[in-house]
């Protein structure tokens, strides 16, 4: 099974610089988030944007989200490269001071076709390995893969879409029964990680990057 890493969330007081090389992955609960001030932070686009978001956990997703990501920009400065995700009550902003940078999380569903989502969304091969694993192990894998391949696609500025899933495969053919614990491609670090109970996070940064501080927002 893929060594979906465990990682230990520092706390963010620490006031450490962020440095050429690394990477830090910051999240933050929404339940924390959210009516603490988003919306104070928000700019005058964003608040018109989640006021037109209909459903209110993705208006809480949006405004806690961006008011995360506009708290990194302050603590930082700029220059600063920065993506956000968020899945459920759980919101990440992964930041380096220069080059592209992709960061996904997704809550690992027991209650989705995910055979016949990574038949359709993913490279033949990828599928074909998968099918070989138990379920429970399988759905862990699917969910690697996924977040792998949105982390990627944001990195390199794509779209996530099924055309870009279909055509790039994030591990090699030799890599056996196991994912390592990145792979590069396209001049990207690709990496996974436990974002939280339930919950696959992956990384997406220039191979150069090789430093990952994980940091818990409130």
């Amino acid at each position: 099974m893929i060594p979906a890493l465990p990682v230990s969330w520092e706390s963010a007081d620490s006031g450490e610089p962020l440095e050429a090389g690394t990477l830090e992955i910051w999240r933050g609960p929404l339940s924390h988030s959210s009516g603490s001030g988003d919306d104070d932070l928000l700019t005058p686009e964003e608040r018109a944007c989640a006021a037109c978001m209909l459903h209110p956990l993705r208006r809480a997703q949006f405004a806690a989200g961006h008011a995360l990501l506009h708290r990194v920009r302050a603590r930082h400065g700029m220059p600063l490269s920065a993506s956000l995700s968020h899945s459920a009550q759980w919101i990440l902003v992964a930041a380096v001071r220069s080059g592209p940078v992709g960061v996904d999380v997704e809550t690992m569903r027991t209650d989705r076709s995910l055979d016949r989502l990574s038949e359709r969304f993913f490279v033949p091969e990828e599928h074909h390995w998968l099918m070989q694993f138990p379920a429970v192990e399988r759905g862990h894998l699917f969910y690697a893969l996924w977040t792998a391949k949105e982390a990627l696609f944001k990195a390199l500025g794509m779209p996530v879409g099924a055309a870009h899933f279909a055509a790039r495969r994030v591990f090699a053919s030799e890599s056996g029964p196991t994912l390592p614990q990145h792979v590069v491609i396209e001049g990207c670090r690709v990496g996974w990680f436990s974002a939280a109970d339930g919950h696959m996070g992956a990384y997406a940064v220039p191979e150069r990057v090789s430093r990952v501080r994980y940091l818990r927002s409130g």
